[in-house]
């Protein structure tokens, strides 16, 4: 009879702890997919033409990616401008929030005027173990007239916090170019202050050159 009474409640217990868990339960891997179109007109709104998008779960719900871009489009008489937007959205139970958003561009008067993924790709994991994914990129700022040094651009967002680094890369087209260059510097619009993640931002960088 014990025994039974306790097996009641320890399922009793165990029901318990089940309905007071979160909905979400951390990161996801196996849940990131490409998305290859998002409604601009619906929920998700993007300036521009879609180049990228991305969804995934973490503990703060399903969160959506999207990366869009501007042809290149003439801004006086001499120089045109290519610019790039990105977003990340999060669904809760409740509502949907836009938790990041930036904007960046590069311009030219006759040289190159491109913007462009350094490797093509999103990255998206769980850097800190906190359960909530953190998303980074890089990317070309490109207004050469030669093959020289080009400055690239790279992100990374933590829950609502970002840190933007910029500086000039070896040229893409060059991969036995041997000469330093400067370290990055990091915008002043940076917010992420978490000490670990910076660290690990410059070591993502040096990768990404």
């Amino acid at each position: 009879m014990k025994r039974h009474a306790l097996l009641l409640f320890l399922l009793a217990s165990l029901f318990i702890a089940c309905q007071d868990e979160p909905e979400g339960q951390g990161f996801k891997p196996g849940s990131i997919k490409i998305l290859k179109e998002v409604n601009k007109n619906g929920d998700y709104r993007y300036r521009g033409d879609l180049v990228k998008a991305v969804s995934w779960e973490d503990a703060k719900g399903q969160n959506t990616f999207v990366m869009s871009a501007r042809p290149k489009f003439q801004i006086s008489e001499e120089l045109y401008r290519k610019r790039f937007y990105a977003y990340h959205y999060v669904q809760t139970p409740d509502t949907l929030l836009r938790i990041h958003y930036m904007t960046d561009a590069t311009d030219s008067c006759i040289c190159d005027c491109e913007v462009s993924l350094v490797d093509g790709k999103i990255h998206i994991d769980d850097l800190n173990g906190d359960g909530i994914a953190e998303l980074w990129f890089a990317y070309y700022l490109d207004n050469r007239c030669d093959v020289s040094p080009v400055e690239m651009g790279m992100a990374l967002w933590s829950n609502g916090k970002q840190l933007l680094l910029r500086g000039r890369v070896p040229p893409p087209e060059n991969d036995q170019w041997k000469a330093p260059l400067p370290d990055p510097d990091v915008d002043p619009a940076s917010t992420l202050t978490d000490m670990n993640l910076r660290t690990k931002a410059r070591k993502l960088w040096e990768e990404f050159k």
